[in-house]
């Protein structure tokens, strides 16, 4: 029995020392998280390219002060799923829209954008328009402070 157990030990010592010496010397210089995640990030960059391009021409139509265009192609922009690869230009572009729809357009939908804006991306927009920061701060009011149900008038009873 005695024989049988340093036999055992005995393999199990060497099969360690074989499969570190094994593993030593057949080191691959790749390591595969790195590869992983050089994979996310190309397919990142690939998924993200014709937002980024929409949001740079959205800026450039901007620049040269054909701002109802410029809105339009924001409008596009922010009502795709690609919004979240925008990262700081989505700030931007809420501000933009929201400013032009409090300005020269429909407060109402100034207001929508103002609740979508809140809501499904949680930005915090400092306005240059008086009127748009009127309307922001009555959405944020509205958000925070909802109204309360009947049922949360029972229940508090």
């Amino acid at each position: 029995m005695g024989d049988t157990r340093i036999a055992v030990v005995a393999v199990l010592v060497l099969s360690v020392i074989i499969l570190s010496v094994y593993s030593f010397f057949n080191k691959d210089d790749a390591n595969p998280w790195d590869e992983h995640m050089e994979k996310q990030r190309r397919e990142y960059e690939l998924a993200a390219a014709p937002h980024v391009e929409a949001i740079e021409e959205a800026h450039s139509l901007w620049a040269a002060e054909r701002t109802s265009e410029a809105v339009a192609r924001y409008k596009l922009i922010l009502k795709q799923d690609g919004s979240s690869y925008l990262g700081d230009e989505l700030g931007v572009a809420y501000r933009r829209v929201i400013e032009f729809e409090a300005e020269y357009g429909d407060p109402g939908e100034a207001r929508d954008w103002c609740l979508r804006a809140r809501s499904e991306w949680n930005l915090k927009i400092s306005f240059s328009s008086e009127t748009a920061r009127q309307i922001w701060n009555e959405v944020a009011l509205d958000t925070d402070n909802p109204p309360e149900r009947l049922w949360q008038r029972v229940l508090n009873r």
